[in-house]
C-alpha cells in the first residue's frame, strides 16, 4: 500500500501488507514528527495518488478506466457502489465539460478539479503515454481515447518472469547528526507547546482588538494616542508573528482568512466614514483571531491535549 499521511487511518490500520508513506505537502508531517518523507502530488482524489505513484513506478503506458469525473446518466457514483441519480438541472454547482464522445456533459467543481489536475499532470509529464479507457464521462486532453477492450489486445503479453523489487529510499539525510534527531513523541510535543503559545498569542490579540473597538465606539478624538498604542501593539503581538514557526497553526491562520474573505459582513460599503471603516477592520480582525482559536482547538482535540493538564 502507498498511502499520504491525510489517507483513511482506517484503510491504513485494516491492510496487512506492506506499507510506503508518501506526502503531497510535506510540512504537516516534518512539523508533527520531525520526519522527512518522500514526495507524491496528489489533490483530493485517490487517483491523483495512484497517477502520481504509477508514473514514479515508470509504468508506461498508464491507463485510465473509471475515471468519468462526471455524472454519466446523472449518477454521481457507479451503481455497483450505491449511486445517487439527481435532476442535474437542480444541482447548485453544475458545470458542463466536454465529453468522450463530443459534446457536453454536466460535472461539477470538485469532480472538474481533478480534471484539471489530472490534464495538468499529463502535460507536465509528456514522456509517458496516458489512455483514457473509460469508455464515457469527460474527455481527458492529453490521452489516448481507447476501449477497454482494445488496451486488452494491445497491451496484454506475458508477464515477464523477473523479479520486481520496490526500492525505498530514506527521505531523512541519512548524514544527520544523530545528536539532531528528534523523538516523534518529542517532536509532537514541542509541536503542541508552540500551537498553545499561537493560541494565547490569537486570545491576546481577541482582546487588544476589542479594546480597539471600543475606543472607536466612544468616538473620543482625545483616545487617539491610546488606538495607537493599541494598533502598534497588535502589530507586535501578532500581526509580526504570521506566518509562525508551526506549520500546523499556519494552516489554521489559511482556513481562517479563507473565511474571512469571503464573509460579505466586511466588505467595504459604498458610503463609509474613517470611524466606520476603522471599526470594520478592527471587527474583522477580531473575528480572524477567534476564527483561528476555533481551529486550534480542534487540532488540540484530535490530538488528545488537555490544556489543564
Amino acid at each position: 500500500m502507498v498511502a499520504i499521511a491525510v489517507s483513511s487511518p482506517d484503510i491504513i490500520a485494516n491492510n496487512n501488507g506492506p506499507k510506503y508513506f508518501a506526502t503531497n505537502d510535506g510540512t504537516i508531517v516534518e512539523e508533527l514528527f520531525r520526519q522527512k518523507l518522500p514526495g507524491l502530488n496528489a489533490f483530493g482524489s485517490v487517483a491523483t495518488l495512484c497517477l502520481s505513484t504509477a508514473y514514479e513506478f515508470g509504468c508506461n503506458p498508464i491507463i485510465f478506466i473509471g475515471q468519468d469525473l462526471a455524472f454519466t446518466d446523472n449518477k454521481t457514483h457507479a451503481d455497483t457502489i450505491g449511486a445517487k441519480t439527481f435532476d442535474v438541472n437542480e444541482r447548485d454547482y453544475k458545470y458542463l465539460v466536454d465529453g468522450y464522445y463530443g459534446g457536453k456533459v454536466p460535472t461539477d467543481n470538485s469532480l472538474e478539479g481533478f480534471l484539471r489536475w489530472i490534464e495538468d499532470f499529463i502535460r507536465d509529464n509528456n514522456n509517458s503515454t496516458f489512455i483514457n479507457a473509460t469508455e464515457g464521462g469527460a474527455k481527458i486532453k492529453g490521452t489516448i481515447q481507447m476501449t477497454f477492450e482494445e488496451v486488452v489486445k494491445q497491451y496484454t503479453i506475458p508477464k515477464p518472469l523477473i523479479k520486481h523489487e520496490l526500492k525505498i529510499v530514506d527521505a531523512n539525510n541519512v548524514e544527520k547528526n544523530l545528536s539532531e534527531i528528534v523523538e516523534p513523541y518529542d517532536a509532537l510535543k514541542i509541536c503542541i507547546k508552540q500551537i498553545l503559545d499561537v493560541k494565547d498569542m490569537m486570545r491576546e490579540g481577541v482582546k487588544l482588538t476589542n479594546d480597539i473597538i471600543n475606543e472607536h465606539q466612544k468616538g473620543n478624538l482625545k483616545s487617539n494616542d491610546r488606538l495607537q498604542k493599541l494598533i502598534r501593539k497588535v502589530d507586535k503581538r501578532v500581526g509580526n508573528n504570521i506566518p509562525t514557526n508551526n506549520a500546523v497553526a499556519d494552516e489554521a491562520i489559511k482556513i481562517a482568512y479563507s473565511k474571512i474573505n469571503i464573509n460579505q459582513a466586511y466588505k467595504p460599503p459604498l458610503h463609509e466614514t474613517v470611524n466606520e471603516r476603522q471599526i470594520r477592520l478592527a471587527t474583522m480582525t477580531n473575528h480572524t483571531y477567534q476564527i483561528i482559536i476555533a481551529q486550534l482547538d480542534k487540532v488540540l482535540e484530535i490530538l488528545e491535549v488537555d490544556e489543564e493538564n
